[in-house]
């Protein structure tokens, strides 16, 4: 990589095209900040929506945790709550990882592993709960499916895309 930029910036040509891309990016940097800070400002007038929005994620995700747990205790894993809140969590972090798509595998593999090394269950009983975790994201992803099928995603004006835009600010 080094040797190609060092190539194109020996010729004329090449720093011409370098500049023009170093602008291009440059550019498109200080519009993504901007529109941050105006995020940010837009926010920072209203404290308790962002103290409600991050109360709502733990909630949602808590009960989430919650409900593999208590499919877990089902499935015959006596493992503690707390572990499940530690151990999930990661999993779709590490899911996230541009490894595989959609973290399949990953996920399952990271939860099979850890509730074998921490909760001393068996290898079909971690399995089990990991691929459940699994089949509960890809039906509850079923009514998304649905909706952007149908096409109803999508805004009816340009103008409704975004909430913060410059027409609705005032």
């Amino acid at each position: 990589m080094t040797a190609i930029f060092c190539a194109l910036w020996a010729s004329r040509r090449g720093r011409t095209l370098l500049t023009g891309y170093f602008q291009r990016f440059w550019g498109l940097g200080v519009r993504l900040f901007k529109k941050g800070l105006r995020a940010v400002e837009l926010y920072s007038r209203k404290p308790l929506v962002i103290l409600y929005a991050i109360g709502l994620t733990f909630l949602c995700q808590g009960s989430c945790i919650i409900g593999f747990w208590l499919l877990g205790r089902n499935l015959g894993v006596e493992v503690h709550i707390k572990y499940y809140f530690v151990l999930f969590p990661l999993s779709w972090l590490l899911g996230t990882l541009p490894i595989s798509i959609g973290g399949i595998g990953i996920m399952e593999g990271m939860l099979k592993v850890m509730f074998m090394k921490v909760g001393n269950v068996s290898s079909q009983q971690a399995l089990a709960v990991a691929l459940c975790q699994r089949l509960i994201w890809l039906l509850g992803s079923f009514p998304g499916l649905v909706v952007h099928l149908a096409g109803a995603h999508l805004p009816k004006e340009k103008a409704d895309f975004f909430i913060d835009s410059a027409d609705k600010a005032g």
